[in-house]
C-alpha cells in the first residue's frame, strides 16, 4: 500500500502468525519444563501413596492376627461359643488380607522380602497353631487349655508382631524419604511454572502493546467516525493509519462513507416518491412494528382516524380498540384481536359499520415479514365502503321489488296460459299448441329465477321460512334421482343412487327437495356426456349425509371458496359455456344451514366434484 515502509509489508494476519510462533515457542519449552518437574512430583507423589498403601495392608493383617488369637483364646479359656464369631470373621478374611499385602509388595525389591516371610508366619500361625487348637477345643477343651498354657501360641504373635513393626518402620522412613523429595519436586515445579508464566507475561505484554498501536487506534478512530456518522454528520472520515488490514479497513471505511452519502441521499428521494404514493392511495394504509407501535400512516389513514374521532396516538391496539366501540358490538371484535396478538402469521378481514356517522369501512391486516422471512410489524388498510354498501342495499331492494312485481303478472300469465292449453278459449291447432309450449316452458323458467331471487332475498333478511315436519330424506333423494333421469339419459349419463332406506330428518320437504335438486341438476349439467354421477344417503352418529359425485369439469381450486357466494360462476363453467345464474349453490347452503346443517364441496379441476350435505337425524318411532 502506497505510504507504507518496506518492513510494514507484512499484514497483521502475518504479523499475529509470527507472534503466535513466538508464544507457542516460549510456551513449548516453558511446558516441557514444567512437564518434567510435574512428572517428577507425581512419581514421588505416587511412591508416598504406595507407601501409605502398603502401611494400611499391613496393618489390616496385623489387626485379623490379633482378633484371630483374642477369639481362639477367648474361647479356649471359657469355652464361650460366643468368642468364635471373632475368629472366625478373622479366618475368613486372613488368606485376602494376605495375599492384598504380598501384591503390593510386588516390583519393591526393599520389602518384598520381608513381607514374604511376614506373610508365610500368618500362615503358618493359622495353619499349625490356631485351626488345630480351635478343633482341640471343640474335642477336648482341657487339653485346649494345657496347650494354651505352654505360651507357644502367645510367643508366635510376639514374633509376628515384631515383624510387622520392622516393616513399618522401614517404610516409614522411606515414606519420609519419599516425601522430602516430593517436596523438592513441588518447589522445583512452583519455580519453573513461576518463571515460564512470567517469560509468557512479558512476551504477551509486547505483543499487545504493539497490536494496539497498530490494531485497536486505528479501529478506535474508526469507531469514532462510525459514532460521529451515527449522530448525523455524514462528512466524518479517519485519517490514514495501522499497519496492513487496519490500514486498508480505514480506506475502505472512507469509501463506505462517501458511498453512503449518495445512497442517504437516493433513499430520501425514494422515500419520498413512496410517501407520495401511499399518500395519494384511497385507502388508509399503516404499517406497526412486531409490538403494536405504528411505525408510518399514509394522509388517508390520518383523515380517517380524526374523522371517527379515533386517537391519533397510542399503539394500534388502543386505536382498534376505539374502532370497536364505535359499532353496535365492540364485544364480538375480541376473538379477533385476540387471534392476531397470539398468531403472528394471522390475515384478517372484516366489514364494520359505524352507526353513529352512517359509514361503513372493510378493514384487513396481514404480517410483514423481513428478508430472512421472519415477522417484523403488521400492515394494517382501511377503506371505506359506504358508497358500496348503498349501492349493494339499492341492488338487493331492486332485486326485491322485481321479483315481487314479476311474481303477480308470472302466474297470472302462467293461470292463462294453462286455460289456453286446455282448450278453454277454443280448439288449438298443432303449430299454436307448439308455440304456447315454448312459451310455457319460458314462463316456468322465469318463475323459476323469480322465485330463486325471492329465497334469496329472504335468506339475505334472515327469514326464510320452513314448514318443519318429519322427512324421509331417502324418499326425497329418489324423486330427485328420477326426475333427473330424462335429462341424464340425453347425455347418455350413467345417473346411479346408493341410498338407505328411511332416513329421517326434521325440515321442510320442499325445500329440501329443491336443495337435492339443484345438486343432482348441476352434476348433471356440468358432467360431460358419457360421463357418471353417483347420488349417495346414509345415516352415520345421528347425521344423515347425501353426497352427489359427478365426472363433469371441475372447480378450480382457488374458486371453492367463492362457489356458494350469489351469482358466482366457476371460469371452467364459463368456458364450457354451460348456462346458469349463479344462485343455485347459495340458496343451496341457505336451505342446509337453515336445517342446521352444513354443505361443503371437494372438487378437482378437469376430474369432477363432489357435493356433501349433512344434516341432523331424527330418531325414528
Amino acid at each position: 500500500m502506497p505510504g507504507d515502509s518496506p518492513n510494514r509489508s507484512l499484514g497483521i494476519g502475518g504479523r499475529m502468525a509470527v507472534a503466535g510462533g513466538l508464544v507457542a515457542l516460549v510456551a513449548a519449552v516453558a511446558f516441557s519444563l514444567l512437564l518434567g518437574a510435574i512428572g517428577d512430583l507425581r512419581t514421588s507423589a505416587s511412591r508416598s501413596l504406595e507407601t501409605q498403601q502398603l502401611l494400611l495392608a499391613a496393618s489390616r493383617l496385623e489387626t485379623l492376627t490379633l482378633q484371630l488369637q483374642s477369639g481362639q483364646r477367648g474361647y479356649v479359656l471359657t469355652g464361650e461359643q460366643s468368642f468364635l464369631r471373632g475368629y472366625e470373621e478373622a479366618a475368613r478374611d486372613l488368606e485376602d488380607a494376605t495375599f492384598a499385602l504380598e501384591m503390593l509388595a510386588l516390583g519393591r525389591r526393599d520389602q518384598s522380602s520381608r513381607i514374604r516371610t511376614i506373610g508365610s508366619a500368618v500362615r503358618s500361625y493359622y495353619d499349625t497353631w490356631s485351626q488345630p487348637l480351635v478343633r482341640l477345643a471343640d474335642s477336648d477343651l482341657s487339653a485346649a487349655q494345657r496347650r494354651v498354657g505352654t505360651g507357644e501360641g502367645e510367643q508366635r504373635v510376639i514374633r509376628i508382631r515384631r515383624q510387622f513393626d520392622e516393616l513399618a518402620d522401614a517404610e516409614q522412613a522411606l515414606g519420609a524419604t519419599r516425601e522430602a523429595q516430593a517436596r523438592a519436586d513441588g518447589r522445583e515445579a512452583a519455580l519453573v511454572a513461576a518463571v515460564s508464566l512470567g517469560a509468557l507475561l512479558l512476551l504477551l505484554a509486547a505483543i499487545v502493546g504493539y497490536f494496539i498501536r497498530v490494531v485497536v487506534v486505528p479501529v478506535r478512530r474508526i469507531d469514532a467516525a462510525a459514532k460521529r456518522r451515527t449522530a448525523g454528520d455524514l462528512t466524518a472520515r479517519v485519517a490514514p493509519a495501522g499497519v496492513g488490514e487496519a490500514r486498508r479497513l480505514i480506506a475502505a471505511f472512507n469509501e463506505m462513507a462517501a458511498a453512503q452519502e449518495r445512497s442517504v441521499a437516493e433513499l430520501a428521494r425514494r422515500r419520498a416518491e413512496i410517501e407520495a404514493v401511499l399518500d395519494a392511495a384511497v385507502e388508509g394504509i399503516g404499517m406497526t412494528d412486531a409490538n403494536g407501535d405504528l411505525v408510518f400512516t399514509n394522509d388517508r389513514m390520518d383523515e380517517l382516524w380524526r374523522d371517527l374521532g379515533v386517537a391519533e396516538r397510542g399503539s394500534i391496539w388502543n386505536r382498534l380498540a376505539g374502532l370497536a366501540q364505535l359499532t353496535d358490538a365492540a364485544e364480538s371484535y375480541a376473538p379477533a384481536f385476540a387471534e392476531i396478538a397470539s398468531d403472528p402469521e394471522a390475515v384478517l378481514e372484516d366489514d364494520f359499520e359505524v352507526p353513529a356517522l352512517q359509514r361503513s369501512f372493510r378493514g384487513y391486516t396481514a404480517p410483514v415479514h423481513g428478508p430472512r422471512g421472519a415477522v417484523i410489524g403488521r400492515i394494517f388498510s382501511l377503506r371505506e365502503t359506504t358508497e358500496e354498501r348503498a349501492a349493494e342495499r339499492a341492488k338487493e331492494e331492486f332485486l326485491a321489488t322485481v321479483s315481487h312485481e314479476l311474481r303477480t303478472p308470472l302466474t297470472s300469465i302462467r293461470g292463462y296460459l294453462e286455460l289456453v292449453q286446455e282448450g278453454e278459449a277454443g280448439e288449438l291447432t298443432a303449430e299454436q299448441a307448439r308455440f304456447l309450449g315454448i312459451v310455457d316452458r319460458s314462463a316456468r323458467h322465469l318463475h323459476g329465477l323469480v322465485d330463486d331471487l325471492l329465497v334469496v332475498g329472504r335468506t339475505d333478511e334472515g327469514r326464510l321460512d320452513l314448514e318443519a315436519g318429519a322427512v324421509d330424506l331417502a324418499d326425497v333423494v329418489a324423486e330427485c334421482v328420477e326426475s333427473a333421469l330424462a335429462a341424464a339419459g340425453e347425455k347418455r349419463i350413467a345417473l346411479a343412487s346408493d341410498v338407505e332406506p328411511e332416513l329421517l330428518v326434521e325440515g321442510d320437504r320442499r325445500r329440501l327437495t329443491q336443495l337435492v335438486t339443484n345438486l343432482v341438476g348441476n352434476a348433471v349439467k356440468f358432467t360431460p356426456v358419457g360421463g357418471k354421477v353417483d347420488v349417495r344417503a346414509h345415516a352415520r352418529d345421528g347425521r344423515v349425509v347425501v353426497e352427489v359425485a359427478d365426472t363433469g369439469i371441475g372447480i378450480a381450486a382457488d374458486e371453492q371458496d367463492h362457489l356458494f357466494e350469489r351469482f358466482f360462476r366457476a371460469s371452467s363453467a364459463t368456458r364450457a359455456q354451460v348456462p346458469g345464474t349463479g344462485l343455485g349453490l347459495a340458496i343451496s347452503k341457505a336451505i342446509a344451514e337453515a336445517h342446521d346443517g352444513t354443505i361443503s364441496v371437494s372438487s378437482r379441476e378437469g376430474e369432477g366434484t363432489t357435493f356433501r350435505v349433512d344434516l341432523r337425524g331424527k330418531a325414528s318411532g
